[in-house]
């Protein structure tokens, strides 16, 4: 893992444009104080060459995108890091 920083994926829905540019969901869960985390996925550690050093800077960054938008996803995965362009689909309006 790296030193520091990141955002490790917990899940990814199927179909989503996430799973069709390839990002990975953890592969296990483990129970952590009270909390289950999923291990083994990947770990976003920067968007379109801006560092992801936990949810705020993911939600800062994603909110000056745009549905349609592309970005570049940097990934830890497998002891090196990756980039992945993920297309922006439309959020889910929840209530």
């Amino acid at each position: 893992m790296p030193a520091s920083g990141g955002l490790l994926i917990q899940g990814v829905q199927s179909g989503s444009t996430a799973e069709e540019a390839g990002l990975r969901r953890p592969r296990q869960t483990v129970i952590v104080g009270n909390y289950e985390l999923g291990v083994g996925g990947d770990l976003i550690t920067a968007i379109d060459g801006q560092e992801v050093d936990g949810r705020d800077s993911l939600q800062r960054i994603l909110s000056r995108k745009r549905a349609g938008d592309t970005i570049e996803v940097t990934v830890y995965r497998s002891k090196s890091h990756q980039k992945l362009r993920v297309k922006l689909a439309e959020a889910p309006q929840t209530l």
